[in-house]
């Protein structure tokens, strides 16, 4: 009788703790973990072994998971809870998080280098408070050319991979809807909002349907390769993807080609997600990550501009010479419907 009595319990008890483990949310699990931070990036803004000091020092593990578009990140955000303590959204995707009401308020009184800040990045469109958001590394576009292939001095325009009497051979453009949309409206019309305009609509779709003539591919993966294979003589991309091939092919030809026409840039910024309670571990992860040592370590691996001065330092940065030269900055920022720039992307694909 012991024994059938034994034999019962044993099997009750682990049915009992199959059934939680079953039931039980992963997040609810992981919450036992009170000094873990859950980080949701893109895999070019935070080298994860950077942080083995900081996680002895303070006793904080960092998790930190990838996505590859903002587009992930929205749909993982508006889905509710997410288990992430802090993410780095795009500014026009601060802008859509903030809308949902999904993000927490920034205690800047807790951010020991708030006012460190280059100035530039603050109080824009997408959080003229900066109530929700701290501007992290940005990129600038511009048009990375092939040398050899341009012997004379080039336009400094974005007519370099759309008009065909500058257009020299093979180019490659980001695979990114937005981007490549905008970016062709404005060359045309100066003006993104010109695509609420079916007439003027149709005239972004011909001149990109003209440009496709001479893309090679559409992709954000391919930039260094396309240069350096000699696939293409010029590619739309960010300055850091020019910093990637300098720093692997020390002999390359390429140079970096900052439009006169406008300085367009990207702002990935960190948020918090109002699900989350840990404020105090994320204030201390901020706080190191934004210090002097950290930011030059992480401009250095990635090759991004800093949102912070560190002092002689910085004329060492690969973005230097770039940033420096910059006094206002370009947003893809508009009210054109989703709907519509997906209408004239699908027009580009399908031509």
């Amino acid at each position: 009788m012991v024994n059938i009595f034994v034999r019962a319990f044993s099997i009750f008890f682990w049915a009992v703790v199959i059934l939680i483990l079953l039931i039980v949310p992963p997040k609810l699990l992981n919450s036992f973990e009170t000094k873990t931070l859950n980080i949701f990036t893109w895999s070019s803004l935070l080298d994860p072994h950077y942080f083995k000091k900081f996680q002895e020092e303070t006793g904080i593990k960092i998790n930190i998971s990838y996505y590859e578009s903002n587009e992930e990140l929205l749909g993982k955000l508006g889905a509710g809870d997410s288990g992430y303590d802090l993410i780095v959204p795009s500014d026009y995707a601060v802008y859509k998080l903030i809308k949902k009401g999904v993000l927490k308020q920034i205690d800047t009184s807790r951010l020991t280098f708030f006012d460190k800040l280059d100035t530039r990045l603050m109080h824009n469109y997408f959080d003229p408070q900066n109530e929700y958001s701290i501007p992290y590394f940005w990129g600038v576009y511009g048009i990375i050319i092939n040398t050899d292939y341009y012997p004379h001095r080039v336009p400094e325009s974005f007519s370099l991979i759309f008009d065909q009497h500058f257009v020299v051979d093979k180019i490659c453009m980001p695979g990114n809807a937005r981007e490549v949309v905008l970016m062709a409206t404005y060359y045309l019309f100066d003006d993104f909002n010109a695509l609420l305009d079916p007439a003027k609509r149709e005239q972004v779709k011909d001149l990109l349907i003209a440009q496709k003539k001479w893309v090679a591919c559409y992709s954000d993966e391919r930039t260094e390769y396309s240069i350096v294979s000699r696939t293409c003589t010029a590619v739309l991309a960010l300055n850091p993807d020019l910093w990637r091939i300098k720093r692997d092919r020390a002999k390359s030809t390429a140079e970096f080609i900052l439009p006169q026409e406008a300085s367009f840039v990207v702002i990935d910024n960190f948020a918090i997600p109002k699900a989350s309670s840990k404020e105090d571990l994320i204030y201390t992860f901020l706080n190191y990550l934004y210090s002097d040592s950290a930011m030059f370590h992480h401009a250095q691996q990635f090759g991004m501009c800093m949102p912070i001065e560190v002092g002689v330092m910085q004329e060492q940065l690969p973005a230097y010479d770039i940033t420096k030269n910059i006094r206002s900055l370009t947003f893809f920022h508009t009210e054109v419907p989703d709907e519509i720039l997906n209408e004239v992307w699908m027009a580009l694909m399908a031509a």
